[in-house]
C-alpha cells in the first residue's frame, strides 16, 4: 500500500534552492534570498526558512554570513571531498568567507635583518584585525617574486579568507593578482599597485614627496641633480612614481633633464658575504664618483636604504657626504638615522591600519568607495644637504644645512 510521503517544508525549500543553484539560477558567489524573502515566497515561518538555509550551508552549497546574508559557494568548495589542486587554480577560488569562525588573513611581506617597514605595516594591520575576530598569518616573501607565487599557491590551497600583499615589484605575478581581482577575492595591495588591475590598495604620495625634496634641492642652489635607484624603475610602481616626481620637479623648474643623471643598479639581492657586500658598496661609490665627474652636486635616492649604501660606497672612495655630495632619501627609516638624511617620512603604521580596514570591507561584502588610498608624506630636513655656493642668489647666506624641519605634502585622498 503506497502512501505519498509529504516532505517537511524546510526540505522543500532546500530542494528548490539546490535545484536553482545546480541549474545556474544562482551562480557561485551570488547572494541567495533572505530568510524573510523565503518565508514570504513559500508561506512558511522564519524558523523554517532559516533551517533550509542552514541545511544548504551544511550540505556545502552555501556560506552564511551574519549581517550580510547567504552566498553560493564556488565549485571547488561545494563538496567536502573535492580534491585539493596541485597548482594554483584561480577559477575555483572562493570569494566568500564564513562569519561563523574567525577569519584567517595572510600578510605577505618581504623580511630581512632591517625590516622596519614590514614590521610597521604589520603593527597597523594586526591592531585592526585582532579587534575584529581575525587571525593574521605572516609569510616572508624574502623579496622574491618566486617565493610570492609559492605563498599564493599555499594560501589558495588552504582556502585562506584574504591576503594583504606587499609585492616585490609591480610586474611579476601579474596573472595571479589579475585573476584574483576579477573574481573579487579579498585582496589588498600595500606600498605598490599593478597597472591595469582594479584591486584595493594603500600607497603613499610618492610623486609629490619626491617632487618636494627635489624642489628643496633646487632651492638650495643645486642645478645638476641625479636620481639613483637600485632596481629597474619601470618595474616598481612606487619607485616609478618617485621618479616621475623627480622629472616633474626638474622640468617645471626650467632645468634640462639629463638622462645621464639617472642611475639604475639592478641588483636587489640581500647578501651576507662580506666580500660581496664590499664589492657592491664599491659599485655604488663608483657610480657616485662618475656622477660628480659630470658635474652632479646632489643625488636623490629612491629609498633611504639606497642612500645608506651610496653613502657607504662614497666613504670607501673618500667622498664626503654632504661636503662633496648632497644626498637625500625617501622613507625616513630609523636604521639610517646616523646619516641624518634629508628624506621623506611615510606613516607605515597608518598604511597597515588602512589596508586592514579595506580587507574587512571586502570580507563583509561592503562596497569600497575608493579602491586606492593615497596617504600623505612629510619632508624631513636632515643634515645631508649643503647649499650650493655656485648659486648663492637662490639660497642666501652661507653654506649650511637645514635640520629637523618637517613639512607635510599631499592629503589623504580618502
Amino acid at each position: 500500500m503506497g502512501a505519498n510521503i509529504v516532505k517537511p517544508l524546510y526540505e522543500q525549500i532546500l530542494e528548490s534552492l539546490t535545484t536553482d543553484i545546480r541549474n545556474g539560477k544562482y551562480p557561485p558567489g551570488s547572494k541567495l534570498p533572505t530568510e524573510a524573502q523565503l518565508s514570504k515566497q513559500f508561506f512558511v515561518s522564519r524558523i523554517t526558512s532559516k533551517r533550509a538555509l542552514d541545511e544548504l550551508a551544511a550540505n556545502g552549497l552555501a556560506v552564511r554570513h551574519r549581517r550580510t546574508g547567504t552566498f553560493v559557494r564556488y565549485p571547488a568548495q561545494c563538496s567536502p571531498d573535492a580534491p585539493t589542486p596541485s597548482a594554483i587554480q584561480l577559477d575555483s577560488v572562493s570569494t566568500t568567507v564564513d562569519d561563523e569562525r574567525p577569519h584567517i588573513i595572510v600578510a605577505i611581506m618581504p623580511f630581512n635583518s632591517n625590516s622596519y617597514d614590514a614590521v610597521s605595516y604589520l603593527r597597523g594591520i594586526t591592531s585592526v584585525l585582532d579587534r575584529n575576530a581575525c587571525y593574521t598569518i605572516i609569510q616572508n616573501s624574502e623579496a622574491s617574486y618566486r617565493t610570492e607565487a609559492k605563498i599564493f599557491e599555499r594560501c589558495l590551497k588552504d582556502r585562506i579568507d584574504g591576503i594583504i600583499f606587499y609585492p616585490y615589484d609591480s610586474i611579476h605575478n601579474y596573472g595571479i593578482i589579475k585573476q584574483l581581482a576579477v573574481q573579487n577575492y579579498p585582496l589588498v595591495m600595500i606600498d605598490k599597485a599593478y597597472s591595469g588591475i582594479d584591486c584595493p590598495s594603500v600607497v603613499f604620495e610618492n610623486r609629490t614627496g619626491t617632487k618636494a625634496i627635489v624642489n628643496y634641492l633646487i632651492q638650495m642652489g643645486h642645478r645638476r641633480i641625479a636620481f639613483f635607484a637600485n632596481c629597474n624603475i619601470a618595474e616598481m610602481s612606487s619607485i616609478k612614481e618617485r621618479y616621475d616626481g623627480y622629472i616633474e620637479a626638474i622640468t617645471e623648474s626650467g632645468l634640462p633633464l639629463t638622462m645621464d643623471y639617472t642611475v639604475e643598479i639592478k641588483k636587489k639581492t640581500i647578501m651576507n658575504d662580506s666580500a660581496e657586500v664590499e664589492k657592491m658598496l664599491l659599485t655604488y661609490g663608483q657610480a657616485a664618483q662618475e656622477l660628480m665627474e659630470k658635474g652632479v652636486t646632489a643625488v636623490q635616492c629612491c629609498t633611504d636604504g639606497v642612500a645608506y649604501l651610496l653613502a657607504q660606497g662614497c666613504s670607501m672612495l673618500g667622498i664626503r657626504i654632504p661636503d662633496d655630495l648632497s644626498v637625500t632619501g625617501f622613507d625616513n627609516l630609523p636604521t639610517t638615522n646616523n646619516l641624518h638624511l634629508t628624506t621623506v617620512k611615510q606613516d607605515l603604521y597608518l598604511a597597515g591600519i588602512k589596508s586592514a580596514e579595506l580587507m574587512l570591507e571586502q570580507l563583509h561584502h561592503h562596497p569600497i568607495a575608493n579602491l586606492q588610498i593615497r596617504l600623505p608624506v612629510e619632508l624631513v630636513m636632515g643634515s645631508s644637504v649643503l647649499k650650493n655656493p655656485e648659486h648663492p642668489s637662490l639660497c642666501g647666506g652661507s653654506a649650511k644645512s637645514d635640520k629637523g624641519k618637517e613639512e607635510t605634502y599631499a592629503k589623504d585622498s580618502r
